[in-house]
């Protein structure tokens, strides 16, 4: 809490305006004031207790419905006498003898402390004898106010000589060193809008496009004031800035030097164009607060600061849906007709500013001994947007950045690392999860964040009682994976204490902590051991890496608590059945295990058990192909990158469900069928009869009918993906394949009465590289059947449109696999 009192506050202003006041009794009048505070105890608003009408909210913005409803509410109650209510405190002053001359000042007034920082100023509504309407009059308080004001009255006179009908501005009533007086340059307008594209556009246009000025990027001032103040940020750095920060400007601006010579529009900024400096009518805007004012920045730059300033500190939106509100203005037709007439680079414009006012507002911050919330909000609001163009640019890969801003956001959140690897750990392999060790609440507020992050496409949530999984798809096809574990558990089994891990936890990694030794043996321990699997060697191998006598205390912990008898860390991550044992009772006499909590865990196991069947439904996708296309290599790749990278069960069905077995089985046997038919080329039947080819057809395709129900209830409702090598377009395209000899119409009718897969690939090639792979056939028929499937798949494209049909020419892998992959990530 602040120890300047109401009195200090009231004292500096009123002593600015020649009115002199003491704290105690004297011979002049005595004047009653009510006091709203800051959260912080400190005081916000002062005004006199006989007022009539809160006059305070002039300096209250009210974009929100929440800061609407709280204005309305403050006026109702005045409307109904109850003005001490609004107030925190009750406060008394008496003005001295020789002030009487300006009693007139003392009728009408209230009072704002101003905003935290070297920069705070006061700033008084108020009757003044110079000016027939009330003013507003800035005192000198925080140790740079004065220079800002000063500042602003060089700034106003510089406007004052530019007349824009559109657009008002404060007049200069009166400066001195103490004292900025300034008229109301808004009496009657509303708040401005919280939206950039709410306010008024033709005024806001005629600020921003009046005075532009080409010249080369490298020769221009503004560009120089920010290499030197970028430079003397990571000369003289300040702990409390994220280190990737300050990496971050530096990368983006050695882009930029690239375009140095490089014409780029400037014209005068307001430099803090937000909603609370604003206020509108229909056709006119009112900018106050001109302290800031750039004589020459980057085209567009009080645009983007509306929207940056505005999303972040209304509602904290951050840097994703600053973009999406920027990519609608833009393109918007005037918007975009005008960004082509004038030349403007919107993007390198928006990387300019976003330069600037994070370097700026970083040396601002670093001079602050203390921080409130939104400074946080703008600098992870600052780094998500470097990252964003730094991807945008191809400068770092979108999932290292991604991590690197996760990372930022968890700074300030108690959370532990879990079996990480060592290394950065922006360097984690996408097939490796980020377990974290996160408080339910920081979860989903991680959720939150990452749904509306600039980098990712899609967000998969799965939450258990337990946990939250995370899997973030982003837009280059990446995918990162995140689990929030707030209850370390096994079925109904609680295994490790959750403080105990987020007290201990060690800054090990630059912007994260990692669980401790100790903590993190046992959750990689335990997880293996009670899921009946060995340890994977990656972990084996960093536990062995410890000094000796850590690993001795590990064992110690284990063998003290557990009643093990290891004397190496070997026998525990390979225990004997004995200790096996002993562990396991040691963990199901853990307290969380009995009595009513074991109860609840018992009943919390049930629910995520009972909650698979709402989980995410699985897919079938189909693949086909001529032999020799590829499509095994293709498939068991597939199913790879789908099982590590997506952590999606796979199950790979060939040709058909096979709920009904080959029809040689009924003669051979299963296993004999199987391996003859494995043995025989494709199309080396002998079956020449229609009678024949119709039942043969039949048996067939009730597999296909009655098969595809058991494969949706047995895999598809459990989140499987199904894949099939090759899939009943064989029957319609190469039903020799299968002995059976039928119009092509009568087998591709029975489509239509089976449950269509969600993705279909063809993979072809030309018949020289398949011919290279496999000689089973000759050109002649490789070709015929490419361009039949072809045509199936065209037709089936128009047909059915819920499902996809998509050719792939298979003559490069990598490129293939992406392709098919990047479609399986934006169907799942």
């Amino acid at each position: 809490m602040s120890s300047t009192t109401a009195f200090d506050f009231l004292k500096q202003a009123w002593q600015a305006l020649g009115v002199q006041i003491s704290s105690t009794p004297t011979s002049g009048a005595a004047v009653h004031c009510y006091v709203v505070n800051n959260t912080d105890g400190s005081p916000r608003w002062i005004w006199p207790a006989d007022a009539r009408r809160p006059e305070f909210l002039r300096f209250y913005h009210t974009g929100t419905w929440r800061s609407r409803a709280y204005a309305g509410w403050v006026r109702l109650l005045f409307l109904l006498g109850w003005r001490g209510r609004v107030a925190h405190q009750r406060i008394s002053f008496w003005c001295l003898p020789a002030s009487s001359q300006s009693d007139h000042l003392l009728q009408h007034w209230a009072l704002f402390t101003g905003t935290m920082g070297p920069n705070r100023k006061l700033v008084m509504w108020h009757h003044a004898a110079t000016s027939a309407t009330p003013v507003f009059s800035k005192i000198v308080w925080g140790p740079a106010s004065a220079g800002i004001m000063a500042q602003e009255a060089a700034a106003l006179q510089q406007i004052a000589g530019r007349p824009m009908p559109g657009v008002r501005v404060p007049q200069v009533l009166q400066h001195q060193p103490m004292l900025l007086q300034l008229s109301d340059a808004a009496p009657g307008m509303r708040p401005a809008a919280a939206r950039f594209a709410q306010l008024p556009q033709a005024p806001m246009r005629q600020w921003l496009l009046g005075q532009l000025q080409q010249q080369p990027l490298g020769s221009s001032r503004f560009l120089q004031q920010l290499e030197a103040r970028l430079q003397q940020l990571i000369s003289q750095p300040d702990n409390r800035l994220p280190a990737s920060l300050l990496q971050r400007q530096a990368l983006l601006l050695s882009r930029l030097r690239s375009q140095y010579q490089h014409p780029v529009a400037f014209a005068p900024a307001h430099a803090d164009c937000t909603p609370w400096n604003l206020r509108m009518n229909r056709r006119q805007i009112a900018m106050i607060d001109w302290e800031l004012m750039i004589a020459e920045a980057p085209a567009l730059y009080d645009l983007f600061h509306y929207e940056y300033q505005s999303t972040i500190l209304i509602g904290n939106g951050g840097y994703g849906a600053i973009r999406q509100r920027l990519q609608r203005l833009l393109q918007q037709p005037e918007w975009h007709s005008l960004l082509v007439a004038h030349q403007l680079d919107a993007d390198l414009l928006e990387q300019l500013y976003l330069l600037h006012v994070s370097t700026y507002y970083a040396q601002v911050y670093a001079a602050q001994p203390e921080w409130h919330q939104q400074v946080y909000w703008l600098l992870q609001a600052w780094h998500d947007a470097l990252g964003y163009w730094l991807a945008q640019l191809q400068m770092e890969a979108p999932r290292t950045l991604l991590i690197d801003d996760v990372a930022l956001f968890l700074k300030k959140r108690p959370h532990a690392a879990l079996k990480l690897q060592p290394g950065p750990v922006a360097a984690l392999p996408e097939t490796s999860d980020l377990d974290l060790c996160l408080p339910k609440a920081d979860s989903r507020a991680l959720q939150r964040y990452l749904q509306r992050h600039a980098l990712v496409a899609k967000l998969i949530a799965n939450q258990r009682t337990n946990m939250l999984q995370l899997a973030a798809y982003l837009h280059d096809g990446s995918t990162l994976h995140i689990d929030g574990i707030w209850q370390f558990k096994r079925k109904a089994i609680d295994f490790l204490d959750t403080d105990a891990v987020l007290q201990t936890a060690i800054d090990r990694q630059a912007g994260i902590r990692q669980a401790s030794n100790l903590n993190d043996f046992l959750y990689t321990w335990l997880f293996y051991l009670l899921n009946k699997a060995r340890v994977p060697e990656r972990y084996r191998q960093r536990f062995y890496e410890l000094p000796a006598d850590q690993q001795a205390g590990l064992v110690q912990y284990v063998n003290e608590h557990a009643g093990t008898n290891a004397r190496h860390l070997v026998e525990l991550l390979d225990p004997t059945d004995s200790n096996k044992k002993r562990v396991m009772e040691w963990i199901e006499n853990r307290a969380p295990n009995k009595g009513v909590q074991g109860k609840a865990n018992t009943v919390r196991y049930a629910k995520d058990s009972a909650w698979i069947w709402w989980k995410p439904k699985g897919f079938v996708i189909t693949f086909s192909g001529v032999d020799g296309a590829g499509k095994s290599t293709v498939i068991e790749a597939t199913r790879q990158r789908i099982e590590k990278i997506m952590r999606r069960k796979v199950v790979v069905l060939r040709h058909r469900p096979s709920l009904l077995p080959i029809l040689s089985a009924w003669r051979y046997g299963k296993a004999a069928a199987e391996a003859k038919a494995a043995n025989t080329l494709p199309r080396q039947g002998d079956n020449k009869s229609g009678v024949g080819s119709l039942l043969r057809f039949g048996y067939y395709y009730a597999d296909y009918v009655l098969g595809q129900f058991y494969i949706y209830l047995k895999y598809v409702l459990r989140g499987y993906v199904v894949m099939y090598d090759r899939y009943y377009f064989d029957f319609i395209n190469d039903s020799l394949r299968s002995n059976i000899r039928l119009p092509r119409s009568v087998t591709a009718a029975g489509y239509r009465l089976l449950l269509k897969p969600r993705l279909n690939f063809f993979l072809y090639a030309s018949p020289a590289e398949i011919l290279m792979r496999k000689q089973e056939l000759n050109a002649e028929t490789i070709e015929t059947l490419t361009r039949q499937y072809l045509h199936l798949f065209s037709h089936l494209k128009q047909r059915y449109q819920r499902s996809q049909y998509l050719p792939v020419h298979n003559s490069n892998l990598d490129h293939t696999l992406q392709v098919i992959f990047d479609r399986i990530r934006t169907a799942a």
